[in-house]
């Protein structure tokens, strides 16, 4: 695996896994000494990918998750009312955001109860395992999060929340989704991830406004909720699927689907309908692009990044709403002319390939992002140079021998990208490269 493939995702995986202090403000741990251990899962995680970039961290993953109670942004320092500060208040009713972590209590405090303008309400690490009726009562609360807190059931008998939107239940050790859910007729947002949930149940099908359902890090094999018009995302991310063993034919609305972090080799069953936009398939090992995903002409974002597709199929060809295609790091050897009919292609990832050349029939193409790094290009096609729309250039990591004069010719260029080549006229790429830096071109050489 390529070094910058690596540093790429290190870099993503950063950005949402909480390293830096000053970044994501206050962490809560449930003791002093998980802050080290975290640190040290952390570090195993990056070891462990810098070794294989596909290498299944899961299980550190979850572990190192249920470490942190919460995650308080800066942006939302001041934001949250504690324990402490619930006890001492004699205006609950100006508290809008409750954060009760690591209570004791198998209870939920009585005095929540007068926090009548309550938005939201985390009780993560927490022991309560059932809630009470008068939640019903708080009018205006739209977030309800439980995780983190080992529950392996949850009660919600009499709980129907009319105004709840958002409800988290992550990183549990639950089985199935709460009954009582079925009653929140207003929930919008439901994440599970984290669980060991292995059945999508038919109940949750019976919420009419549920439209994002997070199923990330469990083990999801089977669907019994048929259908649903109302569900636009779903997330099953990490759920150790070699095949996809059930339908979503059904969600006629849904919008995307991730099922990345897999280790999916086909998929035969339908994976939405006709409004299916973005598809995430990252990291599975796919040989071949799916009919069932060709099929989907109204499609506009596939990430097919990190599997092991060797030919890309005419067929590409019909899905003529494609914005942004991302086939970085497979075994593809030549790209079809096909897929220069689609009109709106305008982002391209081929990086880490076995591309020798590329067809000239991608200059019809309104590329404004083109990456073929880390292939076996020997010349920049001349038809890139004569491109007006190509901003962002990246033929790095190739076995490139001259920059033709043509890229001075590009007018709208903003970064280039061509080190790891082995350019031989130093003198004239350096001219070059003075030239489009003059024109506050990014170039890495």
């Amino acid at each position: 695996m390529k070094v910058t493939a690596v540093c790429t995702l290190l870099l993503c995986m950063l950005s949402f896994t909480a390293f830096s202090q000053r970044a994501f403000g206050t962490r809560i741990y449930r003791s002093s000494g998980d802050s080290a251990q975290y640190d040290l899962i952390r570090k195993q995680i990056t070891n462990n990918l810098q070794a294989d970039i596909k290498s299944n961290n899961d299980a550190l993953h979850v572990k190192g998750e249920k470490l942190i109670i919460k995650v308080i942004p800066m942006y939302q320092d001041g934001l949250y009312t504690f324990y402490d500060e619930l006890l001492r208040t004699d205006r609950p009713d100006t508290i809008t955001h409750l954060g009760l972590y690591l209570l004791s209590e198998k209870e939920l405090p009585v005095k929540v109860a007068q926090c009548v303008n309550l938005k939201e309400l985390d009780i993560s690490g927490c022991r309560i395992q059932k809630l009470p009726s008068w939640l019903n009562e708080l009018k205006q609360l739209e977030v309800l999060t439980l995780s983190k807190s080992d529950l392996r059931r949850l009660k919600l008998r009499n709980i129907h929340m009319p105004s709840v939107k958002q409800v988290n239940l992550s990183y549990n050790e639950l089985r199935r989704i709460p009954r009582g859910l079925t009653s929140f007729d207003s929930l919008e947002e439901l994440n599970f991830s984290g669980n060991h949930l292995r059945t999508l149940p038919r109940s949750i099908g019976r919420l009419p406004n549920l439209a994002y359902l997070n199923l990330g890090y469990n083990r999801v094999r089977r669907n019994r909720m048929r259908s649903n018009s109302n569900v636009k995302s779903i997330n099953l991310a990490h759920n150790g699927l070699h095949k996809m063993t059930f339908s979503l034919g059904g969600f006629s609305k849904l919008i995307s689907l991730n099922l990345s972090y897999n280790a999916i080799v086909a998929i035969d069953k339908e994976i939405g309908g006709q409004s299916l936009l973005v598809v995430n398939l990252y990291n599975n090992r796919l040989r071949q692009i799916p009919e069932t995903i060709l099929k989907h002409s109204d499609m506009i974002n596939l990430d097919l990044s990190h599997n092991e597709i060797t030919h890309v199929p005419a067929a590409i060809g019909r899905m003529k709403a494609l914005n942004v295609l991302s086939l970085w790091d497979n075994e593809v050897t030549s790209i079809p002319n096909e897929l220069s009919r689609l009109p709106g292609l305008s982002t391209l990832y081929l990086q880490d390939n076995q591309l020798s050349t590329l067809t000239d029939s991608l200059s019809r193409l309104p590329l404004v992002k083109l990456d073929v790094g880390y292939n076996r290009l020997t010349t920049i096609p001349s038809w890139v140079f004569r491109s007006a729309a190509i901003q962002e250039l990246y033929v790095n990591n190739n076995d490139i021998m001259q920059i033709e004069e043509g890229i001075l010719a590009m007018p709208n260029l903003r970064i280039l990208y061509i080190f790891g080549n082995p350019i031989a006229d130093e003198v004239i790429i350096q001219k070059y490269i003075k030239v489009l830096r003059e024109r506050n071109v990014d170039v890495k050489r």
